[in-house]
């Protein structure tokens, strides 16, 4: 095997390791794991220990345009509470991310230095921003928000404030 064979595995199994790491100890910014920061609620949400947050456990499946989403968040009942809304920018980081991570939606990757990344584009509470989901914790090479506008389409998944 030639040696760029043997390196090329190398970063993908270190990549690999480290995403399993992330999945079991999702990293506080002190860098000390918690393991209890996100909690299943057991009827389709997650809370979010840190940020009192409580994210939507899945999506809404499809692409959508920005006002569909909003009303998506206003008509979504699960657990027991209908007080659901787009995300706001800065309740989204790494640990959201990995702790949520579901199957990509979309199949076409995304350039992020040598790598083709997968990931998925979800609705952030202001239409000029979209949030990338479902993507390796290792291509942090990917930014926290993306451009859009009312007639783009994304995905949502829905967050409301714990009480």
């Amino acid at each position: 095997m030639r040696w760029e064979h043997k390196l090329i595995i190398a970063i993908i199994l270190a990549m690999f390791m480290q995403l399993s790491v992330n999945q079991v100890f999702c990293q506080e910014k002190s860098g000390v794991p918690s393991v209890s920061r996100f909690v299943d609620n057991g009827d389709g949400s997650i809370t979010d220990t840190r940020t009192k947050l409580i994210w939507q456990k899945g999506d809404n499946g499809k692409k959508v345009a920005f006002n569909e989403a909003q009303e998506y968040c206003r008509t979504l009942k699960l657990g027991n509470h209908t007080d659901w809304r787009l995300p706001k920018q800065d309740e989204y980081d790494t640990d959201v991310v990995t702790e949520l991570m579901m199957p990509t939606h979309e199949q076409d990757g995304y350039a992020a230095g040598p790598f083709q990344v997968s990931a998925d584009f979800y609705w952030s509470d202001d239409p000029t921003v979209r949030l990338p989901f479902n993507y390796p914790a290792t291509h942090m090479t990917l930014s926290k928000a993306y451009g859009g506008n009312k007639d783009s389409k994304a995905y949502v998944r829905a967050v409301r404030d714990s009480l």
